[in-house]
């Protein structure tokens, strides 16, 4: 336990030499020649030093949060200025009151802390779960320390937080209902356009929202093979695409103004045949994009031809009509079984139909027949038009492809690099 003497030290000078020596632990050459034993022991009892720290620190942000004229900080309160003059996240510096506030009734806790038998991690769960329980959230009584710290020296953080959890919903399982519920009502989800057509995302889902979507993105963003050097926020966010994509494809999404929801794009015939000095065409919701991408989304599209006269009117808009037909696409489903990229693991479901030679660059509505198709993820799709590979069939029928001179996608130190 900490003492009264302890309590004494914690002036300008002490904490100066306590960073003087942190920062020697900092600066001082890798230690990677020593022994695994002896370096997994400097670890834990650092560690431990660690958790010790993080306690004074919520001693001291309580005593700040207390203080008569505690308003002069900020006038938002405590948990603000700490994430601001602190530099810390919101629910750290959440986290550190609460421990703050409810130390004094945790010496058990506390003491096992001190001994190494339980961690910040755990503490700080504790501490939270009993003002839960007892103050905000919950009309129950005040649950025995024992009920949580038995359980924190058997079991990993992530393991007793799911205990933690247990425990509040048993003492009110009608509160922890409302709130829940009220977390779902709380989700938000905000788009902001910027000027070159890009989106920022920002939102917030509840539990049970935030598991759907990771369920939904997790198969998507799996890697697509050995070449694949994608970062995971990469990765997850070419599967939010991707799952759009899809989604739109289905066909069941509700009726909107007449017509199923999809991406139109306007784009003159030269743009795409790929004409030298064609203009880029025109995605709806998104303004100008490349030529090479105006051809990705026609490979497997809807095309309708609009002709105009020399004033812009229109003199002639003829029958939509699929590049793809059902019955080829199903073919290709049978004949591919999924990806053709080499060593490319997704399944024909989550592929398009590609024209290894552009329909567009075959005439107007050159050849698309199942033996200039092949179908493609997302990813690989994107790779051959925006990226520039190629694919090439080799004598004996298999797949390979050709890497450009130098790519347009970065590798994973996100720098263009030339060909391998």
């Amino acid at each position: 336990m900490f003492n009264a003497a302890a309590v004494e030290i914690t002036s300008a000078e002490a904490l100066a030499t306590l960073r003087s020596l942190a920062v020697s632990l900092v600066e001082r050459p890798s230690q990677v020649d020593r022994g695994l034993v002896e370096l997994g022991e400097e670890a834990k009892a650092l560690r431990g030093v660690i958790d010790l720290l993080e306690v004074a620190f919520a001693k001291l942000a309580n005593d700040l949060s207390n203080h008569e004229h505690s308003d002069a900080l900020d006038e938002f309160g405590t948990a603000r200025w700490l994430r601001l003059e602190c530099h810390m996240r919101s629910v750290n510096a959440g986290r550190s009151l609460v421990v703050g506030a409810e130390l004094d009734a945790l010496p058990a806790s506390l003491e096992s802390l001190e001994q190494g038998r339980i961690g910040f991690g755990h503490l700080a769960l504790i501490a939270e779960t009993q003002e839960a329980v007892r103050n905000h959230r919950f009309d129950g009584p005040t649950l025995p320390e024992s009920t949580y710290l038995d359980r924190a020296e058997e079991q990993t953080v992530f393991q007793f937080q799911r205990e933690c959890t247990q425990l509040r919903h048993a003492t009110d399982p009608e509160r922890f209902l409302r709130e829940h519920v009220g977390g779902m009502q709380d989700r938000t989800l905000e788009f902001q356009s910027l000027g070159d057509g890009s989106l920022i995302i920002k939102g917030w889902l509840d539990a049970v929202g935030g598991a759907t979507v990771r369920s939904s993105l997790e198969p998507l963003a799996h890697r697509t093979g050995a070449a694949d050097e994608r970062l995971r926020n990469r990765r997850l966010a070419d599967a939010l695409v991707e799952m759009a994509h899809l989604t739109l494809d289905s066909g069941t999404l509700p009726i909107t103004g007449g017509v199923k929801p999809h991406l139109t794009v306007t784009a003159e015939l030269a743009t795409l045949m790929g004409i030298s000095g064609a203009p880029g065409g025109e995605l709806e919701g998104a303004g100008v994009v490349p030529i090479a991408t105006v051809q990705r989304l026609a490979c497997d599209a809807t095309i309708r031809r609009v002709v105009f006269d020399a004033k812009g009117a229109v003199i002639d808009a003829g029958r939509s009509r699929r590049v793809a037909s059902p019955a080829q696409v199903a073919a290709l489903r049978a004949r591919d079984r999924g990806c053709v990229w080499p060593r490319c693991e997704r399944t024909a479901r989550l592929t398009a139909a590609h024209h290894v030679d552009h329909w567009a660059q075959l005439g107007v509505w050159g050849r698309t027949d199942v033996s200039n198709m092949v179908l493609l993820c997302h990813r690989h799709h994107m790779l051959v038009h925006e990226g520039g590979w190629q694919l090439v069939r080799t004598e004996d029928g298999r797949w390979v492809v050709v890497r450009p001179p130098f790519s347009m996608w970065p590798d994973i130190r996100g720098r263009p690099r030339p060909a391998a």
